[in-house]
């Protein structure tokens, strides 16, 4: 169970021995039986090796950000991370004789901590922007079908496929959306080309709504609804619905673009 915050009070004044001598025994106790409570205060003892003193003081009082790191310290890169510096500061005392001067030591703590804020702000930085990068990577014109000219129908739809592929988004919507309108026929390349219309201009939830007609199209494209609706979620920077997307894909190897989203997958992981 999450912990509250008055929960991270407790750790703070627990860490920061400024708990009564009943607190802590009570506290002391919770620890042996709170394994969410343990793991939590054995996190936050790896951090205040990153943070100098006062930063840590600084930091820890808001039981917001407590939580907020805590989440990211469970990450295997920044427990190696923080390993590693436990491991250097260890070194660290055992090559200094401890009346050595305050300032060297306090010098190579700002240094290990500047290090630990650099590594944090990396993390969080390429968390905020990898699912835009993603998509950008990703995402391709190629995937899309194209309309040969035919009849007076399909030609209206190349026409409207060239506004697409031009960028004029306003035109294009207009335009399928009254091919949409007359037409007799249910077309999945359409649904598709909706989708991605109304994605463009931000209409998110018209977008995974022809998505969803594409999905349940009974169509040999249908299962291309869950690529472009994986695509769709890592421009709206959901990442999570986007790799719940992707996972329908690798469950089947001959489904649009299989290789891709287990490479994506990857990628999000």
């Amino acid at each position: 169970m999450e912990l509250d915050n008055n929960a991270y009070k407790q750790i703070y004044n627990y860490l920061n021995n400024e708990m009564t001598n009943e607190e802590l025994l009570t506290f002391e106790n919770k620890l042996l039986n709170d394994i969410e409570l343990k793991d939590t205060v054995t996190i936050l003892k790896k951090m205040e090796v990153i943070y100098s003193p006062d930063d840590w003081l600084l930091f820890n009082k808001d039981s917001n950000k407590l939580k907020e790191a805590v989440t990211l310290f469970r990450n295997n890169d920044i427990n190696i991370f923080s390993e590693k510096v436990r491991k250097s500061e260890i070194e660290f005392k055992k090559k200094h004789n401890q009346s050595k001067s305050l300032k060297r030591i306090l010098i190579y703590a700002s240094s290990i901590a500047a290090i630990g804020l650099i590594f944090f702000s990396g993390y969080l930085f390429k968390e905020q922007k990898s699912t835009q990068d993603l998509y950008s990577s990703y995402y391709t014109t190629n995937d899309l079908p194209s309309f040969s000219l035919k009849n007076d129908e399909i030609n209206q739809l190349a026409n409207a496929e060239n506004l697409f592929k031009a960028k004029k988004y306003d035109q294009a919507i207009s335009l399928f959306e009254s091919i949409e309108e007359n037409s007799q026929n249910q077309n999945p390349s359409l649904k598709l080309y909706l989708a991605l219309t109304n994605s463009e201009l931000k209409r998110y939830d018209q977008a995974l709504e022809y998505l969803e007609e594409l999905e349940h199209s009974n169509t040999l494209d249908q299962h291309k609804s869950y690529w472009f609706r994986a695509l769709i979620y890592l421009k709206q920077g959901n990442r999570d619905k986007a790799i719940l997307a992707l996972k329908l894909i690798a469950q089947n190897k001959n489904y649009f673009n299989y290789q891709k989203a287990i490479n994506l997958l990857e990628e999000l992981d």
